[in-house]
């Protein structure tokens, strides 16, 4: 039996180093039927389930290893699996009582985890409760708190997101190299956290530092590759650049992901518009309308690609009926003139002309680095 125990270790180890942590699992799980007395097992079993983020699995795993063999390794991983889900009293209790097992330094290096992980709850119920008022006042708590903790990547995206509210509420103190200094330190420490991907990615474009957002979405497409907004993003930042064949791919990848997201279609629609190819632009646009019927860009897009084709009828309902959604929309007040001229209604495309005058163009969505169509 040891010696079989020992072939399923091997092989589960290997399976594990090899990145297959399913396989690696199942053997693991087959160990601990047969030997449940297996800590090192236990424990490889609570840093698997700890790796898919299942962290009372994790925790239980965890627990037990320790249970059965109280190394420092141990003990440490406790800590840090109550902490990972803000267990802080558990924590806490699980140190006090296993005090005198530990010598002084490992002891105070788990209490300053502690000390830390309750000052970053603190921080967080401070952002969440920032308002419009305090942004500039509450910035500061974020600015000490990351001088103290120069290696925690969440105090760092908090101090990025808290730069964000100060952009989108106009604050005269916002300074765009700061936000992106601090989702960069946040980046360096934790490459895989998709929320400052898509917003370091959004400040780049805004910067127009186009090859540095376009490495971090490739880069991060290996992390995340059904991760549809980093190649609905990608798709934008080749748009800005008038690479519209590179914007096309990416949108179809996008779409293959996410098959019915409207901005995502939307944006595809436009791009083939801009590539001439309206055959397409047109059949996006009605798939718009029969995905979300209430909003008017679809019966807006699908008016100008039918007022391109000459089908003056078709065009004019379908943008009278997005003005029916959208009253005074003066892209589609503009196309309405123009319908109504080449019907030979020259007073009524003359009344429409002087009222209103736009252009088809995207515009951009500061939160999520992304271009929406306006027609």
């Amino acid at each position: 039996m040891k010696e079989n125990l020992k072939n399923l270790n091997e092989k589960a180890l290997k399976e594990y180093n090899l990145g297959n942590l399913e396989i690696a699992k199942s053997l693991f799980e087959k160990i601990i039927s047969i030997d449940e007395e297996s800590y090192q097992t236990m424990y490889n079993l609570g840093i698997i389930h700890f790796n898919y983020e299942e962290y009372s699995d994790a925790e239980k795993y965890l627990v037990s290893a320790h249970r059965l063999n109280q190394s420092e390794k141990y003990f440490s991983s406790v800590v840090d699996i109550y902490l990972i889900q803000n267990f802080i009293k558990e924590a806490e209790n699980f140190i006090n009582k296993n005090k005198k097992n530990y010598k002084k330094n490992i002891i105070d290096k788990v209490e300053s985890k502690v000390l830390r992980q309750t000052k970053l709850m603190k921080l967080v119920e401070a952002y969440n409760s920032v308002d419009n008022k305090n942004i500039t006042e509450k910035i500061i708590l974020f600015e000490n708190y990351v001088d103290n903790y120069k290696k925690d990547p969440i105090g760092w995206k908090l101090l990025g997101s808290m730069h964000l509210k100060l952009a989108e509420n106009n604050e005269n103190s916002y300074d765009i190299e700061k936000n992106i200094d601090a989702f960069e330190r946040s980046y360096k420490l934790n490459d895989k956290d998709i929320d400052v991907i898509l917003a370091l990615g959004s400040l780049y474009h805004q910067k127009k530092e186009y090859e540095k957002g376009l490495g971090l979405y490739s880069v991060s497409k290996k992390y995340y590759p059904n991760e549809a907004s980093l190649y609905f993003n990608s798709a934008n930042m080749y748009v800005t650049l008038n690479e519209l064949d590179n914007a096309k791919k990416e949108l179809h990848k996008a779409l293959e992901i996410s098959p019915n997201t409207y901005n995502y279609l939307q944006n595809l629609a436009k791009v083939y518009k801009d590539l001439n190819d309206n055959k397409n632009s047109y059949i996006l646009y009605e798939r718009m309308i029969k995905l979300e019927p209430e909003k008017a860009v679809g019966y807006r897009g699908l008016g100008a690609i039918n007022l391109i084709f000459g089908n003056l009828k078709e065009a004019q309902d379908l943008i009278e009926k997005s003005l029916e959604l959208e009253p005074g929309n003066v892209d589609a007040s503009q196309n309405l003139s123009i319908c109504n001229f080449r019907m030979g209604k020259n007073d009524k495309g003359m009344q429409l002309m002087k009222k209103h005058a736009g252009v088809i163009s995207f515009t951009t969505d500061k939160n999520e680095g992304s271009f929406e169509i306006k027609e």
